[in-house]
């Protein structure tokens, strides 16, 4: 995705959470069942029942063979502030001793997993507590057979902030430049250090290794704390960087938590293209203006606010989520009792709830050069121009908005954008709102989807969808929890 970036401040942004929600329908909501097509379509009770967090959350895994484990984050009352936790580790550069208090995040986290790796630290997960300030760093927590979370000490999210300035035009010269401190220190864990190494190969550190904070870590979590992106002022390029990654990481739980950036501000990818991990973010602030929610994952966002903030840099139009959910994964990205909320000097209209991430396109079987598209075989994985993967069809994208908030600034007539608005774009693809728009439109293309080894569900499953909001729309009013 190439798009730009500018500078952005992380403070405090007080979450608008009040709920709402009436027993029956008012009389002047009108009765909107599903239709198939329109641009706006609206599930039923019935169909909203399937989008509780316990089903969404319930399993992972590869398509064909989820793994049904019952996950239900709410469950854990220490990381819901109900308990406090007992810190193994702590954060604090005025008291730093390089045992157990440390003056940076990475180094906690390094001696965590090495004490983890000598049998040293047996606890079944790690407490990080990290006191007030502003932490100029990259933080990379790899994988490992101990769950860790990061907890903010201060008295709001915002007093404990992990910042980098960064975006996609940073070369791997000025990359090694700035973080070779940490990430050339004694004592690195191995899977950082190689992480480092890669991103300064010459050809590696403008491509996948912008992101502030980047887990591999199953059952993360992050509480009460900021993360941010604060690209700088000066620089003529603003591309775009990540604020918190999670790479192939399950169980993945940010709690009070404020992410801050322009561009993909969250990205949540998955180990294949064809398997699923899962994030629950509850009560917390997300912050971008163009996809900064997206990736393949199966995330359910609750009672949390999500903020286009694209008039900081004069950007009038936007998108807010840019999920690409494998076509045989049931569940993509899940808003429940959330607040879509705008700058004040945002445009009304101008934003979309998602576009569908149609990735790695090399060309479009489903706009005006469709004829010169060919689509690769299963066994292929490389595409150019005039070709696309399968991978690339496959990767349709679901978001799901129940009883949420939706700010002005939302087109409410069209909240569902195509992934290119120009038939003619190389990656042009139409909004699809269910399994019966995947099928009609490979057939209108001239692809035989049964041919193709892809069979029709009958219902159709809805892709793209809301229940219950608020706005100014009469096609979604409040009609009370199923």
């Amino acid at each position: 995705m190439t798009r730009t970036r500018v500078a952005i401040g992380a403070a405090g942004v007080a979450l608008a959470l009040a709920a709402f929600g009436c027993a029956a329908p008012r009389d002047d909501c009108p009765s909107v069942t599903p239709r198939v097509g329109a641009q706006r379509p609206q599930l039923d009770a019935a169909q909203a029942r399937a989008y509780s967090r316990e089903r969404v959350l319930g399993a992972a895994g590869r398509a064909g063979d989820l793994q049904h484990d019952g996950w239900d984050p709410l469950a854990d009352t220490v990381i819901t502030g109900e308990r406090l936790p007992a810190f193994q580790y702590r954060v604090d550069p005025a008291l730093a001793d390089g045992r157990t208090i440390f003056a940076t995040v990475q180094a906690a986290v390094n001696r965590a997993h090495t004490d983890i790796g000598a049998g040293a630290q047996r606890a079944p997960r790690i407490y990080i507590g990290i006191a007030p300030g502003r932490y100029r760093e990259l933080v990379f927590v790899p994988a490992g057979p101990v769950p860790i979370t990061l907890w903010g000490l201060g008295r709001l999210p915002h007093e404990v902030t992990i910042e980098e300035d960064l975006d996609a035009g940073v070369g791997a010269a000025d990359y090694r430049r700035r973080f070779a401190r940490v990430y050339e220190a004694p004592g690195v864990h191995p899977e950082v250090a190689a992480f480092y190494r890669e991103c300064i190969r010459e050809d590696a550190a403008s491509r996948s290794c912008m992101n502030v904070m980047w887990v591999r870590n199953d059952g993360f979590q992050l509480r009460h704390l900021a993360v941010a992106n604060v690209p700088g002022q000066t620089r003529q390029r603003h591309q775009q960087a990540v604020a918190f990654r999670s790479e192939g990481a399950d169980r993945v739980h940010l709690e009070q938590v404020q992410l801050h950036g322009l561009q993909d501000t969250l990205y949540l990818r998955t180990p294949t293209p064809d398997s699923t991990v899962r994030s629950f973010v509850h009560r917390s602030l997300i912050e971008g203006d163009v996809d900064f929610i997206y990736g393949a994952g199966t995330a359910y966002f609750l009672r949390s606010e999500i903020r286009f903030v694209g008039p900081r840099r004069g950007q009038t139009h936007g998108w807010v989520a840019a999920p690409s959910t494998h076509l045989r994964i049931p569940y993509g990205f899940v808003f429940e009792d959330c607040d879509f909320s705008a700058d004040g000097n945002a445009l009304p209209g101008r934003v979309a709830l998602a576009r569908q991430w149609f990735t790695g396109a090399g060309c479009s079987p489903y706009g005006s050069q469709a004829t010169a598209c060919t689509l690769l075989g299963a066994g292929q994985s490389a595409s150019g121009p005039g070709q696309v993967l399968r991978a690339s069809i496959e990767a349709v994208g679901k978001m799901v908005v129940l009883r949420s908030r939706i700010g002005a600034h939302i087109d409410t007539a069209q909240p569902w954008a195509p992934w290119q608005t120009d038939p003619a774009h190389r990656a042009y693809r139409p909004a699809q709102f269910d399994g019966d728009d995947f099928w009609t439109r490979l057939a209108s293309a001239g692809l035989d989807p049964a041919a193709l080894g892809y069979a029709r569900a009958t219902p159709a499953q809805p892709w793209l969808a809301e229940f219950g909001n608020r706005d100014s729309s009469a096609l979604s009013c409040p009609s009370g929890r199923p």
